[in-house]
């Protein structure tokens, strides 16, 4: 149940002071809008400023729509947020998926997923083999890694991106009647827009799937399950993919053209860094024109490649860790295009990622790292009008914070979310009165 905000003595003279201020003054986004307007009155009545993070970091509609989080704006209403059956398979039963409006989802650096299921079959005599095709991104995808059954990290004869491939070791065929051999078979479509039908997914589908049914511009994955009551005591396992997420834009790579997807690389770490994995979130994965996933109305200048190469370079850094050198940072997670609130829930994860921030001024965002930096500008008393101008960098009490609790995917943990030991620095427990105050923050999009 949610703790209510008590009012602080006193409140009702600030809260009166709020809106005759209010009363007086016309609308800006930068300072004075509905949302602001709102949090102005809970902060004088109860100290509490839900605004704080995002108060001064945009200057227009669209700024305030990525960077506020909580302000509401066409900009992030998508008009492609949901799937129909003509994405994948016109005509055709897809008995897996569970709704047909779920939303769109890019796959970004390294990540894992079940995925959704766009269509099943079988084949042979009496329904020997069971085919299930998995959709993993509804944009291209650079490389898969690994495919897990049942939670447990399978042995492939190959690359199924090249082709199909066996697995190996478990998922082997036992029956006295049968010859020897896997019981488990994997293919993996890149999603690339000029991809064709798998020939023999085509001929167990008979004339369910046409050749314009090749899932063009969505990463799937084909499993093909040879029925054996030895191999499959436990029923048909479930399956999970570790892949290697859409290309994006580099900066610092020449070659590299912001508004020509089949400019950006397919090899390179770019596909891993968490700022120019940010950046391409916010101008989006486009197709015929339409942005698939990411913010409507968002061009390539709107995001100055001069900052986005010094964001980029940031989270390159190598850093000392306990598993060796690494870089700053690296994010990976499945970015979804939600129908009311668009990509913003994944773009606070992949700021969170990165301990990063988003800053909006005249139309032009910057995505800000976290890392210490040398200042670069400093002023005076003159410079700010001679007025006396106090402020508390530290916040209330009630944003200050004793402990911090963190969670992270881990991949050494069959990818699920783990938790990390909690800070808890005596010093800040004993200063506050042995009062716990816990900030608790979910590393979804770590990689």
């Amino acid at each position: 149940m949610a703790k209510a905000l008590a009012r602080l003595p006193g409140w009702r003279g600030r809260f009166s002071a709020c809106l005759i201020r209010a009363a007086g003054r016309s609308f800006e986004w930068v300072s004075h809008n509905c949302a602001l307007f709102v949090a102005d009155g809970v902060l004088a009545q109860t100290g509490k400023d839900f605004a704080e993070p995002f108060r001064g970091k945009y200057s227009t509609e669209l700024g305030a729509a990525l960077v506020g989080g909580v302000i509401a704006s066409v900009a992030f209403k998508p008009k492609m947020a949901t799937h129909s059956a003509s994405d994948m398979n016109r005509g055709v039963e897809l008995s897996r998926k569970l709704d047909g409006d779920y939303p769109r989802e890019v796959a970004v650096g390294l990540c894992a997923t079940g995925g959704s299921g766009v269509y099943d079959t079988v084949s042979g005599e009496k329904n020997k083999y069971a085919w299930r095709v998995t959709a993993l991104s509804d944009y291209e995808i650079t490389g898969f890694r690994e495919l897990w059954l049942d939670g447990e990290k399978m042995t492939l004869s190959g690359d199924p991106l090249d082709g199909w491939v066996d697995v190996i070791g478990r998922y082997q065929k036992g029956d006295e009647d049968v010859t020897p051999g896997p019981a488990v078979r994997l293919r993996v479509m890149k999603g690339t827009e000029n991809q064709t039908l798998d020939s023999e997914l085509s001929a167990a589908a008979g004339t369910e799937l046409g050749s314009d049914d090749r899932f063009a511009g969505m990463a799937v994955a084909i499993l093909r399950f040879e029925y054996d009551r030895e191999a499959f005591q436990g029923g048909e396992p479930e399956a999970m993919f570790v892949i290697e997420g859409a290309p994006v834009h580099d900066p610092r790579d020449e070659d590299s053209n912001p508004d020509d997807p089949s400019t950006w690389s397919r090899t390179s770490d770019a596909r891993f860094n968490a700022a120019l994995i940010t950046a391409q979130a916010i101008r989006g994965w486009k197709r015929g024109g339409e942005v698939i996933v990411g913010a409507e109305g968002i061009v390539a200048a709107d995001i100055p490649e001069d900052r986005l190469e010094e964001a980029a370079d940031i989270c390159d850094e190598e850093m000392d860790t306990l598993d060796g050198v690494e870089p700053r940072y690296r994010a990976g997670g499945l970015i979804r295009m939600e129908k009311d609130s668009g990509i913003r829930p994944s773009l606070e994860k992949l700021l969170a990622a990165m301990d990063g921030d988003l800053a909006e001024n005249g139309g032009k965002f910057t995505i800000l790292p976290g890392a210490e930096k040398t200042p670069d500008h400093s002023f005076n008393l003159q410079d700010i009008g001679g007025r006396c101008v106090s402020f508390d960098p530290y916040g209330g009490a009630t944003q200050r914070y004793n402990q911090c609790a963190c969670t992270f995917v881990d991949p050494d943990g069959e990818w699920e979310a783990q938790p990390l030991p909690p800070y808890q620095p005596t010093d800040y427990y004993t200063a506050d009165k042995q009062r716990r105050r816990t900030l608790s923050i979910g590393l979804e999009f770590v990689a």
